[in-house]
């Protein structure tokens, strides 16, 4: 079984999609570190339209144990992100579900193997999970997520849209 780790951002654009169920059929079980829950669990009370999340039995809370590796990373990082790392590595997790650049550029310098949104988006579409790519990435940018003009064009012909 894969060991999946999250970060806020994609389970995030997952509840603005309403397709939070897409990570579970994919990854079947997800950790998150506990800033990510509190970061989660505020966005829900800020956004009544998103589901809650606490009815999410798949996804796990498991926080890091290497503190001082958290506040390390805080000094280019925010806490859910650098605790989402450190539980990566502590966990040594086949994959890191983060979106923001910093984060990615930290977790692939630590050598962690890394998904987005849109790559999750991708493999969703090859398993026959969701038809269509294109409208939840038209979701996503209105909900502000940058997807480039070039990353987007490419996203579509990879999924042979």
């Amino acid at each position: 079984m894969l060991v999946v780790i999250s970060d806020t951002s994609v389970i995030s654009n997952f509840l603005h999609l309403g397709q939070l169920h897409i990570l579970q059929k994919l990854y079947r079980q997800v950790y998150i570190p506990q800033a990510v829950y509190e970061e989660i669990n505020q966005l829900s009370q800020d956004l009544d339209y998103i589901p809650p999340f606490q009815h999410a039995d798949w996804v796990s809370v498991k926080s890091p144990s290497d503190s001082d590796q958290v506040v390390r990373l805080l000094d280019v990082l925010d806490r859910g992100e650098a605790e989402a790392i450190v539980l990566a590595l502590e966990m040594e997790a086949d994959f890191l579900l983060v979106d923001e650049l910093l984060g990615r550029q930290e977790a692939r310098k630590q050598g962690i193997s890394i998904v987005g949104t849109l790559g999750i988006l991708l493999k969703a579409k090859e398993e026959k999970i969701i038809e269509e790519i294109m409208p939840l990435m038209d979701i996503l940018i209105e909900k502000g997520f940058w997807i480039g003009k070039e990353l987007y064009e490419q996203v579509l012909d990879l999924a042979n849209e």
